[in-house]
């Protein structure tokens, strides 16, 4: 039977098979990341010591059978040496739990890490020259929150907070279907339970101290994600909201989440170092 190679027009990439991706994974050998060889791994052979052709693009290989890889390299520690591992998102995860980057995973959800291991992070980022993305709270996949008492959990050294709102949430009651944490919302909205989430709400929350500009660091700059801005009315509501909190937010930008666009970010207002879109 004919071998047949992945196609990366139509297959189901079970991880990034670019050059960028592998450019990454060989900076974090450098750097000391540690893995043994087992099945079940993706590795990258950029100089050609496997001479059979791979099923993958950019020689990326499946390690499927190790006694196979083994005879080509003789020993596991010749493997390590002149392959570099392509670690999926999962494992990812659990080798930064190993080093205690991460805190544990419970209920598919990782925990959140101590103090001490955040600024040791944050110190090796800054060695490396790496930005370091931290998420400070979450909404339960829901549009819009309302943070608690000990949210958002935003580290002192921080250089830029961006606060995403979903615009989705707009023309709909104010209740825990669309709000995570509808109590705090309504008090920090000026609205009553039920009422409809209108733009000016939206923007009181915000640009309220204990809302959207809770916790920031003084030297942080702030910026707005306006996101889901898949209508022309949502987006038109999302730039007069931008409009309003610009005397608040160094910066608004409105983004798409829809599959059909090309271009995913709709509008920018105000200074914007740089955007990475995907």
């Amino acid at each position: 039977m004919t071998p047949i190679r992945f196609d990366p027009e139509k297959d189901l990439a079970p991880m990034p098979f670019d050059e960028r991706t592998c450019l990454r994974a060989l900076e974090m050998k450098k750097h000391g990341l540690v893995w043994k060889p087992h099945v079940g791994c993706f590795v990258w052979d950029p100089d050609e010591y496997i001479k059979p052709d791979s099923p993958f693009p950019g020689r990326i290989y499946f390690l499927l059978s190790l006694p196979r890889f083994v005879e080509i390299f003789d020993t596991i520690d010749q493997i390590v040496e002149k392959l570099v591992w392509l670690p999926t998102w999962h494992q990812a995860r659990l080798v930064c739990q190993r080093l205690g980057i991460t805190g544990e995973i419970m209920d598919d959800r990782t925990q959140p890490i101590n103090d001490d291991v955040l600024n040791l992070l944050h110190a090796l980022c800054e060695q490396h020259s790496i930005h370091l993305l931290v998420e400070a709270d979450g909404s339960r996949r829901k549009p819009l929150k309302a943070p608690a008492e000990y949210e958002p959990a935003i580290p002192d050294f921080v250089e830029l907070v961006v606060q995403v709102v979903g615009l989705t949430g707009l023309g709909k009651p104010l209740d825990d279907e669309s709000v995570h944490r509808p109590k705090i919302f309504e008090r920090l909205a000026g609205l009553q339970p039920g009422e409809t989430i209108t733009p000016e709400a939206l923007v009181r929350v915000v640009t309220h101290p204990e809302g959207g500009l809770k916790n920031i660091p003084e030297n942080a700059r702030r910026i707005v994600l306006l996101n889901q801005a898949d209508t022309t009315e949502l987006q038109s509501q999302a730039e007069s909201i931008a409009k309003k909190v610009l005397s608040t937010y160094d910066s608004a930008i409105i983004a798409r989440i829809g599959t059909t666009y090309k271009r995913k970010v709709a509008f920018i207002r105000g200074p914007v170092s740089k955007l990475i879109t995907t």
